[in-house]
């Protein structure tokens, strides 16, 4: 079909009709005023159909319709500009004042639209992303090199980039303003290779950066001819809907905007990278971190592009990497971690980011945190690191324990390290608590990890309105595992096949009510009041003492040197008493109640050793055995025992 057109002047419609280049030449001089309608039915010949028909056509005032053979661009519209371009470049600029400027010759370009502009650059970035797209002769390959189309009033579109929309909103729009009415500036706002962008008023400032939608924009510090070190900013970038902002042009970060993807609508990410968004009204401020420099690689295809960039990604986490998915979310250096849910916040600080945690549900907050999971409502966690709270609360809580573990309607940790399981449970014992000793009805003086913990305890209640049974126990093994009921039950039988054996004693102010009458080692004591106070002794008894190293005392109120003063080294060693209110008071000599003997009751001894009594209310005094007396004592023993008089 003849591709071959021009302009003639058709006597039969009265008007400036587009033919075929063999067509007759009958002319008329002179320019005819037609509908726009009738332009629109000529472009829509050239663009779609692509017939070689005659339709109806003209020319507004001063509209320069540009098409004749040789020649394979297309140029309609007053004020069109082709710079450093030859007649086969295949570009197309339909619209006032619609220009391309091709660097180094590129083919394909497509400008449609009121003061919509392609630049077609050989800077930097062209060279950078050319993909071995360019010879060492330039003039041999450079029209393969990428070429841009921009179509709508005051779109731009740099080297293989693509806008697309109506741009004639001026005013703030994300960190910075925008005006796309002039060359210049349309210029700032989209000086990146391979960008796409589609919707009304939106701007994608990034290297192969998208955006769709109305009214969300992509900033970039680089705007073609400063800053051009932070020309990496928004890297492949995303924004999929309207009034979103990936905010890097007043970020201070090169790096600030790569590898984001943001979709919903209201979102904002301002000094960030790695970041995804989805929803609505979220909000990731300060969450940039080191990322591969995309403007640094060097490859010769997009594959070898895409293997760099997801290696670069994989050796760096992903830059800040925060991901927020759901409706109002917020993170402030915060980086490596997840808000999911409504209203949660994720804040840190400049020194110290808010990193590697999760926040999942409903208004809940993470301060100065890091590796804490929180997944439920009205929970806060501040101060804290590698606590875990699972739990809703109706008033709001607030924990600062770290390494704690949390779970639990209302459920709290009041001390680092501890756990709470269970509605209303709250961890609020600390480590290096010593445990209840039963021997001495304290807490134990043993410091070992079996008797002092060494980490918070685990709270099942909170020891006054939630207390729990827990069920399902095995019987523990070794020392510091739980024991159950039925080893305590095995325990309570094991006594219970003693039989026969009872004591019943007087109230708690008793001696030995505790069990502590047996004051030294081997000592035994049994009865309310009983007391062994030497070593080995043994007291049995109501009332019994036995004061004696190896001597037995059993029988109400008997004892053995029950006072105190009398007592000795040697004193009342190895006495025998059985009886009832038996004594044997020692004496003032070292071998004072040693090897002494009641049987009885009411009997007494005193100042004697050796002695034996039987019966009841005897009375022995002075019975030492010879060996123990001094000289003038032997002397009157003997005269005594002369005269025949009773001894004692």
């Amino acid at each position: 079909m003849n591709h071959i057109y021009k302009v003639i002047w058709s006597r039969v419609k009265n008007s400036y009709v587009v033919v075929s280049e063999i067509a007759g030449t009958a002319r008329k001089s002179g320019r005819v005023r037609v509908s726009k309608n009738t332009l629109a039915a000529v472009l829509a010949a050239f663009l779609l159909t692509g017939i070689s028909v005659s339709p109806v056509s003209a020319a507004l005032d001063g509209v320069n319709t540009f098409v004749e053979p040789g020649n394979q661009n297309i140029k309609i519209g007053n004020d069109i500009n082709l710079r450093n371009n030859s007649t086969k470049n295949g570009a197309i600029a339909i619209g006032d004042h619609a220009q391309i400027d091709d660097y180094v010759m590129q083919e394909g370009s497509i400008a449609i639209g009121k003061n919509a502009f392609v630049e077609n650059m050989w800077g930097t970035q062209d060279k950078i992303f050319r993909f071995g797209m360019h010879s060492t002769d330039p003039s041999r390959t450079d029209h393969l090199l990428p070429a841009g189309i921009a179509i709508g009033q005051n779109t731009y579109a740099r080297s293989g980039s693509l806008m697309i929309g109506d741009h004639k909103y001026v005013g703030a729009l994300g960190d910075t303003t925008v005006d796309s009415n002039t060359d210049n500036e349309k210029r700032k706002l989209s000086v990146l290779v391979g960008a796409t962008t589609v919707g009304l008023n939106s701007y994608s400032a990034g290297a192969f950066a998208t955006t769709t939608g109305a009214y969300s924009i992509m900033t970039n510090a680089y705007d073609g001819n400063t800053n051009q070190g932070f020309a990496a900013q928004n890297f492949g970038a995303v924004i999929n809907g309207s009034f979103n902002s990936i905010e890097s042009k007043t970020a201070g970060s090169s790096v600030s905007g790569i590898a984001n993807a943001v979709v919903g609508t209201a979102n904002r990410t301002h000094n960030a990278n790695g970041t995804l968004v989805f929803g609505a009204g979220n909000e990731v401020t300060n969450s940039v971190d080191n990322i591969a420099d995309p403007m640094s690689l060097l490859t010769n295809s997009p594959k070898e592009l895409a293997e760099k960039l997801r290696e670069g990604i994989r050796r760096n986490d992903s830059g800040g990497a925060v991901l927020a998915v759901g409706g109002g979310n917020k993170a402030d250096y915060a980086y490596r971690s997840q808000l999911v849910g409504v209203g949660n916040t994720l804040t840190g600080t400049a020194a110290e980011k808010a990193a590697y945690n999760l926040l999942n549900g409903y208004k809940n907050t993470g301060t100065n945190v890091s590796g804490v999971t929180v997944i439920g409502t009205n929970r806060t966690v501040s101060n804290a690191k590698d606590t875990i709270v699972m739990g809703s609360s109706a008033g709001g809580i607030t924990t600062t324990a770290s390494k704690a573990v949390i779970l639990g309607s209302e459920a709290n940790a009041e001390k680092d390290g501890g756990v709470a399981l269970g509605a209303d449970s709250v961890a609020s014992v600390d480590k290096d608590i010593a445990g209840y000793d039963p021997s001495t009805k304290l807490a134990s003086a043993n410091t070992s990890a079996t008797w002092k913990a060494t980490h918070a305890a685990v709270s099942v209640g909170n020891g006054s309105t939630a207390t729990r049974q827990i069920t399902g126990v095995a019987a523990g093994t070794n020392d510091t595992d739980a024991v159950n009921v039925a080893q305590l039950k095995a325990i309570a039988g094991g006594t219970g096949s003693i039989h026969f054996v009872s004591v019943k004693g007087g109230n708690a102010s008793s001696v030995n009510y505790n069990n502590d009458g047996a004051k030294e080692t081997g000592a035994i004591a049994i009865g309310a009041n009983a007391e062994a106070t030497a070593n080995s002794a043994v007291a049995m008894g109501f009332n019994a003492q036995s004061n004696g190293s190896g001597s037995i005392v059993i029988g109400e109120s008997s004892g053995l040197i029950p006072d105190a003063s009398k007592r000795g080294a040697f004193k009342g060693n190895s006495s025998i008493i059985i009886g009832t209110e038996n004594v044997d008071k020692g004496g003032t000599k070292d071998h004072a109640g040693s090897n002494d003997g009641i049987l009885g009751s009411n009997n007494t001894i005193q100042e004697s050793n050796g002695a034996f009594v039987t019966g009841a209310f005897n009375h022995v005094s002075d019975s030492y055995q010879f060996g123990q007396l001094s000289a003038s004592e032997q002397q009157k023993l003997a005269q005594a025992m002369a005269d025949g008089k009773p001894l004692g």
